[in-house]
């Protein structure tokens, strides 16, 4: 399991049940998963890009590394954007 954490966006390459098992009771209070869980993809991590932009904290899952890798750059170039509003 690989983990890597921008600010209040996680991003995390492993099977998203296996991670989800392994949480604290209350840790969180929703967990979105896209396509539905047993499956693990965030995806290029468009939902995480949409979560920084408002300022809410997001975990994102993928199994796939190369996907992983994708949202991990673009999260961080959300992040080096200048906030205009």
């Amino acid at each position: 399991m690989r983990t890597v954490e921008l600010g209040d966006i996680a991003l995390i390459n492993s099977d998203c049940l296996d991670v989800m098992r392994g949480m604290p009771e209350n840790s969180v209070d929703t967990c979105i998963t896209d396509p539905p869980y047993e499956l693990g993809f965030m995806g290029s991590g468009t939902t995480l890009v949409a979560c920084e932009r408002l300022g809410r904290k997001a975990i994102g899952i993928d199994n796939d590394e190369a996907y992983f890798d994708i949202a991990v750059k673009r999260v961080q170039r959300e992040q080096q954007q200048m906030k205009l509003f």
